[in-house]
């Protein structure tokens, strides 16, 4: 079962995300705060939903620290904000995605899906080029 952290600090708009994400069998979990965002971020999560404005600073701080523990990690960020450039920084900074409030849960469960097999390809990916890797060193000893 994937893991998936939702940041979001509006009660309602996380409970609706928690119980949408619930119900198509994702393991979720939720943080209000950048703090406690951080505070989870060791658990291990398979993505994590950003929102960009949280009550202690901003979720692209807490996306620059994501990304510097695990650059790997599948992170989607949410905003009430239609902000291009904001967007545009955070694809650069490492997002999968960016997603912008109100959204309808299909949009949601589509990009986290999306996202979700985006990074198992990756994972895919880098085991493959491992193993190739492993195997141009074991041909060279012979």
């Amino acid at each position: 079962m994937k893991k998936v952290l939702i940041v979001e600090d509006d009660e309602a708009q996380q409970e609706m995300m928690v119980e949408a994400l619930s119900i198509e069998g994702y393991d979720v979990d939720r943080a209000g705060s950048c703090k406690d965002a951080l505070a989870k971020l060791d658990i291990g999560f398979d993505l994590v939903l950003l929102d960009i404005n949280l009550p202690d600073g901003l979720g692209i701080d807490v996306l620059r620290q994501i990304k510097q523990k695990d650059r790997d990690a599948e992170v989607v960020m949410v905003t009430g904000e239609c902000d291009v450039d904001t967007a545009v920084r955070c694809l650069k900074m490492g997002a999968y995605d960016y997603i912008t409030k109100p959204f309808e849960i299909d949009e949601l469960t589509i990009i986290v899906r999306r996202s979700l097999e985006h990074a198992e390809l990756n994972r895919l990916k880098e085991a493959q080029k491992l193993q190739v890797q492993n195997e141009l060193k074991r041909l060279k000893k012979e």
